[in-house]
This record gives structure tokens, sequence and C-alpha cells, in this order.
């Protein structure tokens, strides 16, 4: 989100616009939320957020038929499914603002979980523990940088791709936002939900292999 870009269009391609002018226009950063309240922008904008909370619902409700290990994994499926439906709709996909309201919320959600941190958490972590998941989170990127110089992948689907499976899918926009990109968020989420998918299985793998050891 700071110096991630430059330093990644050193040694991997920069990303190929396709949309410069809408890239330009909607994260420019010129004040993105103006005229939200206007009549003509937020009822369409109240009629967005209701479709999303009908979206959320059935969901949930699609994941009480699922077992409670694919509960999370069922929800972010639908979701990211009817959601993507949904922006097909001409009626949908032409509502001004949705994109600057939903950065809002996301940005909500991430001062949220952050105040959550507890810093003092850290003192009892074990040298070992401390060093493997530095491991995992700084070793997988470093791999992720030579498998992309190899196949000439961009830095943008590299930074978002990484965000996506470390942190997951919800904090996709914000880096995508900060990138100044708004074309890297489906591909983004939709590596974060394959992440979501593969890792409870690997996961699970994993966990029970290390307990032998």
């Amino acid at each position: 989100m700071s110096v991630g870009q430059k330093l990644f269009n050193k040694v991997l391609p920069a990303y190929p616009y396709k949309q410069d002018e809408v890239r330009i226009r909607d994260l420019d950063g010129k004040d993105p939320f103006w005229g939200i309240f206007r009549k003509a922008v937020f009822i369409p904008l109240l009629r967005a957020y209701g479709l999303a909370i009908l979206i959320f619902g059935v969901a949930v409700g699609l994941s009480t038929l699922a077992s409670e290990q694919m509960t999370m994994v069922v929800v972010i499926l639908a979701i990211t499914t009817l959601g993507l439906l949904a922006s097909l709709l001409p009626s949908v996909n032409k509502i001004e603002k949705t994109f600057e309201s939903g950065m809002y919320l996301i940005l909500i959600f991430s001062l949220v979980v952050s105040s959550m941190a507890d810093v003092r958490n850290f003192s009892g972590i074990t040298p070992g523990l401390f060093a493997y998941v530095t491991m995992a989170v700084f070793g997988s990127l470093a791999m992720q940088v030579v498998l992309a110089r190899i196949f000439k992948i961009d830095s943008d689907t590299v930074i978002i791709t990484s965000t996506a499976m470390i942190c997951s899918p919800p904090f996709v926009p914000v880096v995508a936002g900060a990138l100044k990109n708004k074309e890297i968020i489906i591909p983004g989420i939709t590596m974060g939900i394959i992440g979501y998918v593969v890792g409870n299985y690997l996961g699970y793998l994993v966990a029970n292999l290390l307990s032998l050891f």
C-alpha cells in the first residue's frame, strides 16, 4: 500500500491498464464521496445496499445446508457468486457511488479489526513460531515474485493475489484502492476464494502432518 508497487515494478512488468480513464477519474482521491447524499444517487444506493443484504441472507441460508467446517466457504462463495451475477444487471451496474461507499465500509471494517490487536500477545510467542510465521508470509511472497518474474506476471496482480491469499478477500478492495487499480479487484477476490477453498483442505492436512513430529 506504500512502496510495494514501485518496488515490485523494478523486477516485474507494470500492469497493462485497459481502462486508464476510469482508473484516474475514480481513484485519484478527488472528492470520491461528493454528491453521495443527493436524492438521485442516495436512493438507488439504498437499493444496492438492500440487494447486498438480501444476497448475504441467501448466502447464510445456503451455509446452513453445509457442514460446520464448510460454513465460511459456502458464505463467501455464495456472496461472491450472487454479487457477480447481480453486477451483470444493467440496473445494478449503473448505480453510482457503489464502489466508494463499499470502500468506506471496508475501511471501517479494517479499523475495527486493527483496533482489536494487542501487541502484548507477542511477548508470549515462541521464537520458533515467530520464525515459522515469518517464513510462511515472506517466504511465500518471495516465491511468488520469483515465479511471477519467470512467467512475466505484472506487479499489481502479484500484490493483490498475495494480499488475498495472506490476509483474505475483504482486504482486496483496500489494496486495490491504494494501487489505484479497480481492474484487479475481481481477480484478487477470486484468488482469495480459491485460497479459502484449497486452504481448508491443505490446512487440515498440514496440521495433521505436523502433529506427527
